[in-house]
């Protein structure tokens, strides 16, 4: 059948394809448009620009009747038809960062709308902050990386004239979570409505830190609230504290939020545990949808260092330098996990692109970050591996 109605194995996946051969899903190419960009900027032609210029103005106009954008993973354009296609009936809040100052600088009033939108669907309580990655007003899926994008949008909208509002609206999305917290580790879960229900309602994991912390950190970054800087800073210090293993010198991929203690068993667990990253983290794991992401934790130690000065944060990216350099990718996947058949087959031939990328840009901004050339020379060695590995 076309589109197949599962994806490959080894990626995987336990439920209806992601696999999307005939997509046009531009929420998945916003870095894609930044780098044709930084393409046009490089070589002087205009003609990138208007690609981009072109592209937003058409993706804009793609949207629901709630004045939500048609994008995320549960929304795409199928290509051949030129039909809007959705897997379910709503609007979803995804992991990649919308690139909101290009969007707004070429049709800020569809920007505007649009968040207006996220505001008004996606957050069903507007006293307590209490949001749904799904535009349904409805108590569901509270997770912290939708609650980043939110917050992340909401502060955005509220640096524009006229729209001052928004940015308390974010500080009140982002004291869901805070109000959640175990007020003696320090920790909090990926989604509290799932708390005593659901393992990620009791556990807190690097998307937390990797997506959640680096999202506040930008939204304190645009709006100079330091409650988004404070907070962003006391998750990742607690997270540092409770995961680091300094026998093994790795991280636990999840911790008890109620005493710290790192979650231990077998990744083969039937169902929606499979998604538990228990044990270490696994650095180079082939889905990128899930509650591992060891990369994306360590460049945003990186930038919380450089963006705050706090010296613990300089120590836990140093951490996971550390971690990094001693598992390289040659090193493979867990095979005791859902992705086995990757595990076996493909994991200790190279990592995915965004590995290597995320690795690089960490290194490089180690040695920003320091002036240590051992860190330059890291970025340097995944470098030619990532040529080496990808080029065919």
């Amino acid at each position: 059948p076309y589109p197949p109605v599962k994806s490959v194995p080894w990626r995987g996946e336990n439920r209806d394809t992601f696999f999307r051969p005939s997509c046009a899903e531009w929420s998945e190419e916003q870095g894609t448009l930044y780098a044709i960009l930084k393409l046009g900027a490089t070589t002087g032609e205009g003609r990138y620009e208007e690609f981009v210029r072109s592209l937003v103005g058409h993706a804009t106009k793609q949207v629901c009747k709630k004045g939500l954008f048609w994008w995320g993973s549960h929304r795409y354009v199928d290509i051949f038809s030129d039909k809007k296609v959705s897997n379910a009936g709503f609007h979803e809040l995804q992991c990649k960062r919308p690139n909101w100052d290009l969007i707004w600088n070429i049709k800020p009033e569809a920007t505007r709308k649009h968040i207006e939108a996220m505001w008004e669907w996606h957050v069903y309580d507007k006293k307590t902050g209490g949001f749904n990655r799904h535009s349904d007003k409805k108590k569901d899926h509270a997770f912290a990386s939708a609650g980043a994008l939110l917050v992340h949008a909401l502060a955005f909208l509220g640096q524009q004239p006229g729209m001052e509002e928004y940015t308390d609206r974010a500080a009140l999305v982002e004291s869901y979570h805070w109000n959640r917290r175990n007020p003696e580790t320090g920790l909090f879960p990926s989604d509290p409505d799932y708390s005593g229900t659901r393992w990620d309602g009791d556990y807190c994991t690097t998307m937390e830190i990797g997506q959640y912390c680096y999202y506040l950190l930008k939204a304190y970054e645009i709006s100079g609230r330091e409650v988004f800087r404070d907070h962003a800073l006391s998750y990742m210090k607690a997270y540092a504290k409770y995961a680091w293993d300094p026998k093994a010198k790795k991280f636990y991929g999840a911790v008890l939020v109620k005493n710290g203690k790192p979650a231990v068993c077998s990744r083969r667990q039937p169902n929606y545990k499979c998604q538990l990253p228990s044990g270490y983290l696994d650095l180079w794991e082939p889905y990128n949808l899930g509650w591992e992401w060891p990369l994306a934790a360590a460049q945003n130690y990186a930038y919380a260092y450089a963006l705050t000065g706090d010296k613990d944060m300089l120590v836990a990216a140093r951490n996971f330098a550390t971690f990094i350099n001693e598992n390289p990718p040659k090193s493979g996947c867990r095979v005791d996990s859902w992705y086995e058949m990757y595990a076996r087959l493909f994991s200790k031939q190279g990592a995915f692109a965004e590995h290597y990328g995320k690795a690089i840009s960490f290194f490089v901004n180690m040695y920003v970050n320091t002036g240590e050339e051992a860190y330059l020379d890291d970025a340097r060695r995944f470098a030619r591996e990532a040529v080496s590995k990808l080029y065919y």
